[in-house]
């Protein structure tokens, strides 16, 4: 399973897997600049307008991206690893199934510089 970021303008949707959105929303929310219930609805639903998407893009990369190394990920609990995702799936802990990798995050953020505002479908 995983989600479409629908764009706002004409640039191609971006598509993300359940257990990268799923440790990137959390990160949106720790941000502030979503607006609760106008722009970010439950734990996964995300409907931003242009300017929130911009200060989004800044904020990942003052906030994660300038820190965060080449293979590093950043889990569910918001820490960072640099140990790679080898795919297994953790049924004892499941929080560790999630994880918003650098590549991923690179990805999402020129997205968010591009979109023009995006809302999700999942």
């Amino acid at each position: 399973m995983g989600y479409w970021l629908c764009a706002e303008n004409d640039i191609e949707d971006l598509t993300v897997n359940s257990w990268r959105w799923g440790a990137t929303v959390p990160l949106i929310q720790e941000s502030n600049i979503l607006e609760p219930d106008v722009e970010i609805f439950g734990d996964r639903m995300v409907f931003a307008k242009m300017d929130s998407c911009l200060k989004l893009a800044d904020w990942f990369e003052n906030n994660f991206l300038k820190d965060l190394d080449e293979g590093s990920r950043i889990g569910l609990d918001g820490k960072t690893t640099s140990e790679r995702d080898d795919g297994t799936f953790h049924r004892d802990d499941l929080a560790k199934n999630y994880s918003a990798d650098r590549d991923w995050l690179l990805q999402f953020v020129q997205f968010l510089r591009e979109c023009g505002g995006f809302n999700t479908l999942g």
